[in-house]
């Protein structure tokens, strides 16, 4: 995204565990945007759909715009087809064997040039393998 240096794409767990208290990995999705409360937290639009789907299915779509105010305050923004991977960006992980919503958050982060925040560890390693920091994830 154009201006943005400073910044990391967060995977839907690490947002969908902080907006839920109950979620086993609350404390530690809190911990880890609480490392980066001052930098911008890129979610790619189908991440945010992702992240919305739940809150929407079980509360309906006001739970929804009230959960996007929340992001909007707290630093995430939405990466939108003109500043995120293209198709074929996207496909070449998918091509590795990662599901679609992990093929378009490690191809995110390597256009954008930004770390990755993830619990999943299949997906730090090929995040790592590609040469991109990665916040959260054990070291396999």
């Amino acid at each position: 995204m154009a201006g943005v240096s400073q910044g990391i794409v967060v995977d839907a767990k690490i947002v969908i565990s902080a907006v839920a208290p109950a979620n086993t990995a609350h404390g530690a999705a809190m911990a880890l945007l609480r490392q980066h409360v001052d930098e911008v937290k890129c979610l790619h639009r189908l991440t945010l759909a992702e992240v919305y789907a739940g809150p929407a299915r079980d509360a309906g779509l006001e739970e929804v715009m009230r959960l996007e105010k929340v992001l909007w305050r707290a630093g995430f923004v939405e990466v939108g087809p003109s500043d995120g991977p293209t198709a074929i960006q996207m496909a070449a992980p998918r091509a590795l064997g990662l599901s679609m919503p992990d093929a378009v958050v490690l191809a995110t982060a390597d256009r954008l040039g930004l770390p990755l925040a993830t619990f999943d560890a299949r997906l730090a390693a090929k995040a790592r393998a590609r040469g991109l920091v990665v916040y959260g994830a054990k070291t396999a």
